[in-house]
């Protein structure tokens, strides 16, 4: 009897884990905590599920943004492939992103 309760225990301690983790890991996704903040949610999700939750639906997915993949595109002091057929002072606009007739 002794032994089933202990396997039990064992088991229920392994799920806990695997729901910890994958709710620590959707929080993460959706930009709710850091990668860094990981270890201590984990710590936090394990040893009281219900304050995790709290913590996750008062905040605000503040970190989102530090997560996604962005497209800049052309901005002001990017070099792309067409300037290689620009004069120097057109490459050197583009690089300061002012125009052409500013710099002189």
């Amino acid at each position: 009897m002794q032994e089933l309760l202990r396997e039990r225990n064992t088991t229920n301690a392994k799920l806990r884990d695997l729901e910890a983790t994958a709710k620590v890991d959707q929080a993460v996704k959706e930009g709710y905590i850091t990668p860094a903040m990981r270890v201590w949610a984990l710590q936090l999700c394990a040893a009281a599920p219900a304050k995790f939750e709290e913590v996750i639906l008062k905040g605000k997915p503040a970190f989102g943004h530090v997560l996604e993949l962005t497209s800049f595109g052309d901005l002001p002091g990017t070099v792309t492939e067409t300037a290689a057929h620009k004069s120097d002072e057109e490459k050197m606009s583009a690089m300061l992103g002012i125009p052409v007739d500013r710099l002189k």
